[in-house]
């Protein structure tokens, strides 16, 4: 039998050497991996802002803005409230193989190496939608190694921690759509003016295809792109067998209704009241900024978006858009106290300032009703009190100081009763009215309807409220003179200033804490308002103002009384005080 050569055993040595090595290095290379994936299956993501920002409640659960520190029009939604033509118009033109690879197109990946060597840089990408998300939530867009390495770090982490669902709802509520527009629910109700629940086939392309390119393949910017790109969209869609052509045909040809430019809305509703309610939720209850962007936090309050609509568009109509005034409304409900609408102004994009919060004016005449409730109150005058509208000179301070008022326009009318006087805002009326009940009694009673701001009482009260030896002091914002002026109204409710609270699991809530009772000493709110209404006396019992047995006739009457205030003729108060409503 014949010996191996010496040759022959050396290679074969170093042969076996060379499986030991490599079966060494294999059994590395697998303990490195498992540890590479406990590792990243043990360390926590950075928690996407979409995640984590804060909800803007109004008081029916809708959803009337996102916190967020991008300043993103996001509305996160569930997967199920999506249309299913969306996402899988979605899958087939972003990611075919989706639900069956766990997070990478390796195929594709092979191909973009091939290619990014060849030109030794980051020149072509294979990402699957599980790296797009990755990348969108983490990342910049910059096209370097390091961020690719990150980018599959990431992307294997989103696989391991969460479920394909999970991922693609994820992936639904960032994208960006153009137009200022994140996730597909901001996107509908931007493009369509509906939710994404209620998109149809040719919809759902059109939406489906503009993330690829949000300018380039955008309706408004370049309507022939973004048909282009739909019909690449239907016809993956009849490719992996989730509609006919024909079905992808007739989509291709339906047209579509976008909503116009003077439309489309990317600013959140009710803008002023979010500022407003994050300013108060940093300052008043010590919320940080970076709890309410990143925090996740569900904040509900007592607006009503219907309301807000209504307040939004009475805004718009009453105010020419061209002009350089500027317009604020406030609506509460009187009988809780609750904020319902805010407008701050007439343009949030053009100007940020709420003139609701961020001014006080002197309420001049509009302030009169509280002078009156004093009077009716201190029973030393009726609705049937007459005193004469003319020039009239005023002796007060035991003769020492006097005080000469006039009426807008130089008009007077001679004898009047209270209703007359308040129907034509009479200010002779007014200081003979505070001559005799004294200034003293109306300060005591704004005080007591929750002015805080002080003045002087003078006789100018009865007609310029605030001011104190010639110098104007401010007395009230919209804010705090329309739970005022809810005094008046039957079923009216002392309240205060809006005030947050927190409550377990993550939930704030915000509203207006109301303090049951009447005020105005033992007046009443029933009889309060039929003297503004008409000067009349009631004959009938006054309601509880707990009590909500007024019909709905009533209710909807919405019998409207008001009282305007010029200063200067630079400035004007006009505030409604309904039974149902104060604005």
């Amino acid at each position: 039998m014949t010996q191996p050569s010496q040759k022959t055993r050396k290679r074969g040595f170093r042969i076996w050497k060379v499986i030991k090595s490599l079966t060494l290095l294999a059994i590395l290379g697998l303990i490195a991996l498992a540890a590479g994936l406990v590792y990243l299956y043990a360390t926590s993501l950075p928690l996407a802002d979409s995640d984590r920002n804060s909800r803007l409640l109004d008081s029916q659960g809708e959803v009337i803005a996102t916190f967020s520190a991008g300043g993103k029009d996001s509305v996160p939604v569930q997967l199920g409230d999506i249309s299913p033509d969306l996402v899988n118009a979605t899958l087939a033109v972003e990611d075919r193989k989706f639900y069956d690879h766990v997070g990478f197109d390796i195929r594709g990946m092979g191909r973009a190496v091939l290619v990014n060597l060849e030109h030794m840089q980051m020149s072509q990408g294979a990402s699957t939608l599980t790296q797009q998300l990755a990348r969108n939530l983490y990342l910049s867009h910059e096209k370097t190694w390091t961020r690719k390495a990150k980018e599959a770090m990431y992307t294997a982490q989103l696989e391991m921690k969460y479920t394909k669902d999970e991922i693609l709802q994820m992936y639904l509520n960032e994208i960006y759509y153009g137009h200022g527009a994140y996730g597909i629910e901001a996107a509908s109700r931007m493009y369509f003016g509906k939710s994404a629940k209620q998109l149809t086939l040719a919809e759902s392309a059109m939406l489906a295809g503009i993330p690829k390119g949000p300018t380039y393949y955008s309706p408004y910017n370049h309507m022939k792109n973004a048909k282009d790109r739909q019909k690449v969209v239907l016809n993956a869609m009849a490719d992996i067998g989730k509609i006919t052509q024909a079905e992808a045909d007739k989509a291709y040809e339906e047209m579509l209704s976008f909503k116009p430019e003077s439309e489309r809305k990317t600013v959140e509703s009710a803008p002023y009241f979010r500022d407003y309610i994050r300013n108060l939720a940093v300052k008043e209850l010590g919320i940080s900024e970076a709890m309410l962007d990143h925090g996740g936090l569900n904040i509900y309050t007592t607006l009503d978006l219907r309301v807000q609509k209504a307040a939004e568009d009475a805004v718009a109509k009453g105010m020419d858009a061209k002009s350089e005034l500027e317009t604020a409304l406030v609506s509460i409900d009187p009988r809780t106290g609750y904020i319902k609408a805010m407008v701050g102004g007439k343009n949030y994009r053009t100007n940020q300032i709420n003139h609701v919060l961020a001014t006080t004016r002197q309420p001049g005449s509009a302030f009169k009703p509280i002078m009156y409730l004093a009077a009716l109150e201190s029973k030393q005058l009726t609705s049937a009190s007459m005193f004469k509208s003319e020039p009239t000179l005023f002796h007060y301070d035991n003769d020492r100081k006097t005080y000469k008022p006039g009426n807008f326009g130089d008009k007077y009318l001679g004898e009047i009763d209270l209703r007359q006087a308040i129907a034509a805002s009479d200010n002779i009326y007014a200081v003979n009215t505070i001559m005799q009940i004294g200034p003293e009694q109306v300060v005591k009673m704004a005080k007591n309807l929750g002015i805080t701001i002080g003045f002087t009482p003078e006789l100018s009260t009865a007609v310029w409220v605030g001011y104190d030896q010639g110098k104007a002091i401010s007395t009230s914002d919209g804010r705090r003179a329309a739970p005022m002026f809810a005094q008046f109204t039957e079923q009216a409710l002392a309240s205060v200033p809006p005030k947050i609270f927190t409550v377990p699991d993550n939930v704030v809530s915000v509203y207006i804490d109301p303090e049951s009772g009447k005020l105005a000493g033992n007046g009443c709110a029933e009889k309060r308002l039929e003297v503004f209404i008409d000067g009349t006396e009631p004959t009938e019992v006054c309601r509880s103002a707990s009590d909500d047995s007024g019909s709905e006739d009533d209710k909807n009457s919405r019998e409207v009384q008001n009282q305007q205030g010029i200063q200067e003729e630079k400035h004007s108060w006009w505030k409604d005080f309904k039974r149902w409503w104060v604005e």
